[in-house]
Order: structure tokens, then sequence, then C-alpha cells
């Protein structure tokens, strides 16, 4: 008796149909395909990769707006102005939590 683990995951002629076993309805010359766990955990594995430079490039840019914020603040602005500038370091301030993974 095969497992599914034996069976060859081949893509189908129609590819519509996704993956057969049979070779007869594969596309010729085609590798098999990786089992689906297999596809999971590379997508996850991305997933992590892509999700960890975002957080590496959010939390430099929050760096530098951050010094710039602080040069604003301290000069002599309108009061409004001085206040927009102090509520956009706090917002800017958040960034520096970005999730880390």
């Amino acid at each position: 008796m095969s497992t599914p683990q034996d069976e060859p995951r081949l893509l189908h002629k129609r590819s519509q149909l996704g993956y057969t076993q049979r070779a007869s309805e594969a596309m010729s010359h085609e590798p098999e395909a990786v089992s689906p766990a297999e596809q999971d955990q590379i997508t996850r594995d991305a997933r992590r990769a892509a999700n960890m430079r975002d957080a590496d490039l959010v939390r430099a840019s929050q760096a530098r707006i951050s010094a710039e914020l602080a040069f604003l603040a301290a000069q002599k602005l309108d009061r409004r102005l001085a206040s927009t500038i102090k509520a956009m370091q706090r917002q800017c301030a958040q960034l520096k939590h970005y999730p880390r993974f």
C-alpha cells in the first residue's frame, strides 16, 4: 500500500487541475513537485525572511526620521507646527517597536 508521500506529485497537463500521480496526465519533462508540507515550509521561510527585511528597513528608516524630527523640534517654530512635530515624534517612536521576527 502506498502512502501519500510515496505517490508522485506531477503537474497536470491541464494546469487548472493542479497535480496528478499519473505520468500520462502530467506535463512532459517537468520535475516532480515538492510535497505540500515542503511547499508550506518553503512559503513560511520566505514569508519570515521578507518580514525580517521589512522590519530591518522600518527600524533603519525610523532612526533617520527620528533624527530629522529631533532637529526640527529643537528649532524655534510656530506653536502649532511644534505641536505637529511632537505628534510626529510620538508616531515615529512607535516604529521602533515594529515586530521583531
